[in-house]
């Protein structure tokens, strides 16, 4: 998708008679078919053993079935980092940095604290290492799962905001979800910004930040006043 994006050929492929969950899957199913051949290849090296000795074929298809789903969320994470930038190599440096995260995040959930269990479960070398022994449970296929739904949800939202076009919402924007409304009406969505109070980007009272395509538009005496620090309120 950054490729795609970087390219200008983006708008071509949102142009195409299909929905954005058929892009999403398609970009998905198409790179993981790839992998998918690549397990396959792999496979035959321990099959290969059947001619000369016994092998245990279950714990090999639990092995199997955990390469496969580590490489689904693997793709499903990719495809979404993808999404969020027009340059390929900021897509891969971000993917790898969120893998990496959240493989190591095992560390943390070897500790005695309450937060271990938690590290523990989004850790992905932890639901790989007991499939790859051959243990088959339910919670790890379903970690996987729900990774992979997440991030091609998350895909899919991303790439409906660019085919939707402004970076603006109305009143009765059809991408503000429920859960959104409320939030905009309890206004804690705002809640975020204060991180960038504390950065030093806003402050808690100024002028209301502008959207660049908009901020252009504006007259040269509107212009002073979006050159003041943005506020909150």
């Amino acid at each position: 998708l950054s490729e795609e994006r970087r390219s200008h050929t983006l708008s071509l492929l949102l142009s195409a008679p299909v929905s954005m969950t058929e892009i999403i899957l398609g970009k998905y199913l198409g790179v993981l078919a790839f992998f998918l051949i690549l397990i396959g290849l792999l496979t035959l090296m321990p099959l290969s053993l059947l001619a000369g000795t016994d092998l245990d074929l279950g714990k090999l298809a639990a092995g199997l079935l955990g390469i496969t789903l580590l490489l689904a969320a693997f793709t499903a994470i990719g495809l979404f980092m993808s999404a969020l930038t027009e340059q390929p190599t900021i897509a891969a440096i971000s993917t790898f940095g969120l893998l990496l995260l959240l493989w190591i995040i095992d560390w943390a959930g070897n500790g005695d604290n309450q937060a271990s269990g938690l590290f523990a479960y989004l850790s992905m070398l932890r639901h790989y290492e007991t499939l790859l022994k051959g243990q088959f449970n339910s919670t790890d296929v379903i970690y996987y799962l729900l990774v992979i739904t997440l991030f091609l949800g998350f895909s899919i939202r991303r790439l409906d905001a660019d085919r939707l076009g402004p970076g603006i919402t109305a009143a009765h924007d059809p991408r503000v979800t429920p859960v959104g409304r409320l939030l905009r009406a309890t206004k804690l969505d705002e809640l975020p910004q204060l991180w960038n109070v504390l950065k030093g980007e806003m402050s808690f009272v100024g002028p209301r930040p502008e959207v660049p395509e908009f901020a252009e538009l504006c007259p040269q005496e509107y212009a002073r006043v979006l050159r003041v620090r943005p506020g909150i309120t």
